[in-house]
């Protein structure tokens, strides 16, 4: 995160967003528009708004009528207000409703007027425009532009309370919605960091407590429902069976693969239904109830304690990385879960190791021969393994929205005998 950013945030955290009265009432004042810096690093059009001043109004509607993207079109209007004079504001204002009277069937010439009449002059007739333009385009980023816009005229210019749930607010959570799900079935690069820094500049206006703490990257990755399991059964469903081959559980040792030799302190061993399956490191953020029971396969008790075993075996060109190499020092074992992550009915670990002073487990995942399969990192010692494709191979599932907004989920695939993160979720949330 950049320094400019950081300092958003800090600035945000500490004046609340709250304007004092002198006759002791409460004033509240808001600025999305002029205050959220929005994220257009991935556009090449941000060359310009980054490395450059916007010190004319001929600046601004030169990056305007060189991007098609209305997430580069609303970040330089509102650097435009804290850099352009006030009579090259006006002047901007002048050429973007000529622009639009010459255009007026072009939604992004409407748009950029109505968005900069409520950023410059806090003119909410500029809602008309920007509620005109989501009708017609119906895409994230006009849903994103209307749903602030709104958030700004309820507050600043119609005076309703923070803690009064209005039509209009109402309105503004219903867009942001939109607005994520619309990203969702299209993604476009900047949505996700500029929709999480609204939500937190929401976060002092009460009525809107339900949408800054919802975890809105189940949109992108849902939760995983499917069931590998009958408890009634001894066996796989004839469902499970159909649908994908169990793996070969030797094909990990056929790679040529050594054991690993875990060392480690006594470990605590905890069952599906025990109540203390989810912990959280201490110091750490507390994760929500329902991210704690995410198993497919309800997990057995594992009947091994923590062990030092042998030297381990003579190394190879393909051998796992000796243990010191994979846990980390200092390291403690606290818990291990049991399940079937690849459909080859014998049960995986999930090994989850404490570090003094860090915040997160370190969690080492191997097969029944302590081969290892893939190492993360995990916020709670909980239950990881989601089946998200169906295929009955289980993805290891790291969400993480109330610690980390901006990364709120890592996805990690089984591949050649190792868990690997999955690129293609990161990019969503960059």
């Amino acid at each position: 995160m950049s320094p400019v950013f950081k300092k958003w945030i800090s600035s945000t955290m500490a004046t609340g967003m709250l304007l004092a009265t002198t006759v002791g009432l409460q004033a509240w004042s808001i600025d999305l528009l002029r205050d959220v810096p929005l994220e257009i690093g991935a556009y090449e059009a941000s060359d310009h708004v980054l490395d450059t001043s916007l010190t004319s109004a001929d600046a601004v509607m030169n990056v305007l009528q060189g991007s098609q993207n209305l997430l580069v079109h609303m970040e330089v209007l509102r650097r435009g207000y804290t850099e352009l004079s006030t009579a090259e504001q006006q002047k901007l204002i002048k050429n973007l409703l000529a622009r639009k009277k010459a255009m007026a069937e072009d939604t992004a010439s409407f748009f950029d007027y109505g968005y900069a009449e409520l950023v410059y002059n806090r003119n909410k007739t500029g809602l008309f425009f920007l509620r005109k333009a989501n009708d017609r385009l119906k895409n994230q980023f006009t849903s994103l532009a209307y749903a602030m816009a709104q958030a700004e005229v309820d507050l600043n210019e119609e005076g309703a309370s923070p803690s009064e749930m209005t039509t209009r607010k109402l309105d503004v959570t219903y867009k942001l919605t939109d607005a994520v799900h619309r990203d969702a079935k299209s993604h476009k690069p900047g949505f996700w960091a500029s929709f999480v820094r609204v939500q937190q500049k929401l976060q002092p206006v009460t009525a809107f407590k339900d949408i800054v703490k919802s975890d809105f990257s189940t949109s992108y990755v849902p939760y995983a429902t499917s069931s590998l399991f009958d408890e009634e059964q001894d066996e796989f469903s004839e469902e499970m069976t159909t649908v994908t081959e169990p793996l070969d559980p030797t094909a990990c040792s056929a790679l040529g693969k050594k054991p690993l030799a875990l060392t480690a302190t006594p470990v605590e061993v905890a069952s599906a239904a025990s109540p203390a399956s989810s912990v959280p490191v201490p110091g750490a953020e507390p994760e929500s109830a329902d991210t704690d029971t995410m198993a497919d396969v309800e997990p057995t008790e594992s009947d091994d304690q923590a062990v030092t075993t042998d030297a381990a075996p003579e190394s190879s060109e393909a051998a796992v990385p000796p243990v010191q190499h994979v846990i980390p020092e200092n390291a403690t074992l606290y818990k291990t879960l049991n399940m079937d992550l690849n459909n080859d009915k014998v049960m995986e670990n999930l090994n989850f190791y404490q570090v003094p002073g860090q915040e997160h487990y370190t969690v080492v995942i191997t097969n029944k021969d302590e081969i290892v399969l893939g190492v993360v990192e995990a916020p709670a010692a909980t239950y990881l393994a989601e089946d998200l494709d169906g295929d009955h191979i289980k993805e290891i599932v790291i969400r993480q929205f109330h610690r980390d907004p901006y990364h709120p989920v890592h996805v990690y695939r089984l591949k050649d005998c190792q868990y690997q993160l999955d690129e293609s979720v990161e990019q969503v949330f960059l």
